[in-house]
């Protein structure tokens, strides 16, 4: 189970200049030309189905930061008399693996144990609304880059009509609003007013939170929050899915 959480500490996010000063999305075209392993800025609307990602369960007290704040028709979520976080939002986690590889089981000096993650292994939050059309809110992905680095990235949808990619990386300073109108499962008409978490806190959130965070030896090498050893249960049905789709184990 996911636990939804709101995150009302955010961190100020680093100005980068190079000469001149860039925009994020400027910027990061240059770091992809660079490092083509950095995740696009656009992802098809079907992502997760055809690059073959396969759920897994979260820790029963792992917690997702949704938002920096949030309000349902002028209501703060939280106050009393307010909807619940589980009424407006639904979550599930995905991972995917690159092919022919597998996770290398290890152990650290004081014997627990550490997964090597194969580069290009890829977690997945997928975050829906309530609501009736289970309109997505954010796609947020992390990729394992290098031997010692991973890539966050949050995804939106495209305003774009009929575009082959529908899901837009979010690239914004600080944090960003965001206002919609939907009917909730339960039969709210919901006016959503929200500010989106802050990008930059993501890695310092895992490097603390992470059920095995002593995987990670600062939060620049941060990883996945929970696919990641002591969650066994959570991901044995992960395991056995993996292992009829692709004929071997993800461990080795």
């Amino acid at each position: 189970m996911i636990h939804l959480i709101s995150c009302g500490n955010s961190l100020s996010l680093l100005q980068l200049t190079l000469i001149m000063p860039l925009s994020l999305p400027l910027f990061h075209l240059l770091n992809v030309l660079v490092n083509p392993s950095l995740l696009p800025d656009q992802l098809p609307n079907q992502y997760l189905g055809n690059q073959g990602f396969i759920s897994f369960e979260e820790p029963q007290n792992t917690f997702t930061p949704l938002f920096s704040s949030l309000t349902v028709n002028g209501v703060s979520i939280g106050s009393q008399g307010s909807l619940s976080i589980t009424d407006v939002f639904t979550a599930s986690t995905f991972a995917s693996l690159p092919n022919q590889t597998a996770i290398e089981k290890l152990k650290d000096s004081s014997g627990r144990e550490v997964w090597n993650y194969p580069i290009g292994t890829e977690v997945a939050h997928e975050i829906l609304f309530n609501d009736l059309a289970h309109s997505v809110y954010e796609l947020r992905i992390l990729r394992k880059i290098s031997d010692s680095e991973w890539d966050y990235a949050s995804y939106s949808p495209s305003p774009a009509v009929n575009s082959d990619h529908q899901l837009i990386r979010n690239h914004y300073s600080g944090t960003a609003e965001l206002a919609t109108t939907l009917q909730l499962n339960n039969g709210t008409a919901a006016k959503i007013d929200l500010r989106r978490i802050n990008l930059n806190s993501c890695k310092r959130c895992h490097s603390m939170n992470s059920i095995a965070a002593y995987q990670y030896p600062n939060a620049n090498s941060a990883g996945p929050c929970g696919f990641t050893p002591g969650n066994d249960s959570g991901i044995q049905t992960w395991i056995q899915k993996f292992e009829e789709k692709f004929g071997h184990s993800p461990f080795r």
